[in-house]
């Protein structure tokens, strides 16, 4: 890891059958990998991930958002992160060390944001609001986000986006498939697959569907109890915990 400079030697005959050689220098930061731990009720954590698979250097970052709880990043330069209490979206620059700074909340029209997912140029935001459907905006070239706009929803949990479908958590127990268009956006979203009860995350791996459930249905233990309050907002706790 750290910086440096890759030669390319080249040769090649031009179109009047003229040799062509030469070198060229590339230079190059290299980004050593994180793994990045949304916490509810705790701080936004960034840790370096070892070549064995372990966990070191495991600190808080960011600022500005008190309640996050998902992230998602936009190449090496920018991240994004839910403030569900707030209901707001944050851009963060992105550090080759980890850690994210100058954290500013961006786009609109999120209600108790849950989870993201970006896909080219477009972000997703589900809302886990009792009325929140998914939130798409677009991403420009300095990270902000704009004209983003909500579907209508029930609330929403996990999603995860590929260049033609996106599958969205929709309620407690079902999962919509959406046709994704040219421009980012979601139509002919309809329910798909069966038997899943509490979803809260939903994540593509190469050509599968891994879902995640809360509650005591997938795991003994989970971070946050898939349940909602009376203002709309899911309730904090553990399975086996009430308010």
């Amino acid at each position: 890891m750290g910086s440096g400079t890759v030669s390319l030697i080249y040769s090649y005959n031009d179109d009047s059958g003229t040799v062509k050689s030469g070198s060229v220098s590339i230079p190059y930061t290299a980004m050593p990998p994180h793994l990045y731990v949304a916490q509810l009720v705790g701080p936004l954590y960034s840790c370096s991930l070892n070549g064995d698979g372990t966990l070191s250097s495991c600190a808080a970052t960011g600022n500005g958002f008190t309640a996050p709880t998902g992230i998602v990043f936009s190449g090496n330069n920018f991240a994004y992160v839910t403030d569900y209490y707030s209901d707001a979206v944050y851009v963060c620059n992105a550090g080759l060390n980890g850690s994210l700074s100058a954290c500013v909340s961006t786009g609109n029209n999120f209600q108790y944001p849950w989870q993201l997912a970006i896909d080219g140029n477009t972000l997703y935001a589900t809302n886990a609001h009792m009325t929140g459907g998914v939130t798409t905006c677009a991403i420009n070239a300095d990270g902000t986000l704009s004209g983003c706009s909500e579907s209508s929803g029930s609330g929403t949990a996990g999603v995860a986006v590929n260049s033609s479908y996106a599958y969205i958590g929709a309620g407690a127990n079902t999962v919509d498939v959406c046709a994704v268009g040219v421009s980012g956006s979601l139509s002919g979203c309809a329910g798909t697959g069966s038997g899943f009860v509490g979803l809260d995350g939903i994540t593509l791996s190469h050509r599968k569907r891994m879902l995640g459930r809360c509650g005591r249905q997938s795991f003994r233990l989970c971070a946050v109890y898939c349940g909602r309050r009376a203002d709309g907002r899911r309730h904090l706790g553990r399975p086996g915990l009430r308010e």
